[in-house]
């Protein structure tokens, strides 16, 4: 159900005033995007506080949430990746903005690493990591509901239960 539909009064008696519009579904693709820039602010607030797990921990979630759900799987994928970086990015962006040494933090943190002292270097390895987490927890997230949808299929193939709930 990927279209919209529009409201249209129920048909019930004239004199019936109580009765209320439907509802009109939302597209799923948009509650979607909602979650996702839901979920880059508390990346970026994860990220100062030195949660650095949250990239992979929101994807997993929203992997979780839109995995059996028929929305638009890559453009979901590139939201929720995007979601990640941009929530790792947002910090290094400020505090680079705000004066703090950002690059030369990079450069000695790159020397002592034993990899040339480029701090573009060390700053895209941490925006590649970030990328990383996000595509291994929506990765996790719609295999882990694809294997919990595949198991209920199978459940009712099968037919009821016997008396004790069990197969």
């Amino acid at each position: 159900m990927t279209e919209v539909q529009h409201c249209s009064p129920p048909r019930t008696s004239p004199g019936n005033t109580a009765a209320a519009f439907t509802a009109v579904p939302a597209d799923r693709t948009v509650l979607v995007a909602v979650a996702v820039l839901a979920a880059v602010p508390v990346i970026a607030f994860g990220s100062v506080w030195g949660a650095w797990y949250l990239p992979f921990v929101s994807s997993a979630l929203l992997g979780i949430a839109t995995g059996g759900r028929s929305v638009r799987k890559r453009l979901t994928a590139l939201l929720i990746v995007a979601a990640g970086v941009c929530g790792w990015g947002a910090p290094l962006l400020w505090r680079s903005l705000s004066g703090e040494p950002l690059a030369e933090t990079a450069r000695t943190v790159g020397a002592l690493a034993g990899l040339p002292p480029w701090a573009s270097l060390l700053i895209g390895t941490t925006l590649l990591i970030a990328l990383l987490q996000s595509l291994l927890g929506l990765w996790l997230g719609r295999s882990a509901i694809g294997m919990v949808l595949s198991w209920r299929r199978a459940r009712t193939r099968q037919g009821s239960a016997g008396p004790d709930g069990l197969t």
